[in-house]
């Protein structure tokens, strides 16, 4: 399942209470998935907040990684940033 689907079935469990995306009509799952792909779009650009988020792994990474770790650091970096945002 990609992110779109799983912001898609928030909003869906958020309207009705329950976890039922799966059992939606396609065409109702692509309202919710335009929905959750208008949210992300107005998300895109970040707050000096969530940029100052990011930047806490950001200061941790070094040269001599693996890329494991960079895929790690990365990873860690939207969580933060997206966290920032859930703050708000």
């Amino acid at each position: 399942m990609t992110m779109l689907d799983n912001a898609a079935r928030a909003l869906a469990k958020l309207r009705s209470g329950v976890d039922d995306y799966d059992a939606l009509d396609d065409e109702l799952k692509g309202d919710l998935k335009n929905e959750a792909r208008t949210m992300l779009i107005a998300l895109r650009d970040p707050s000096d907040e969530v940029t100052l988020a990011g930047a806490e792994i950001i200061r941790n990474v070094h040269a001599g990684e693996s890329g494991e770790a960079f895929q790690s650091d990365a990873a860690n970096t939207w969580r933060f940033m997206i966290d920032a945002v859930t703050r708000g």
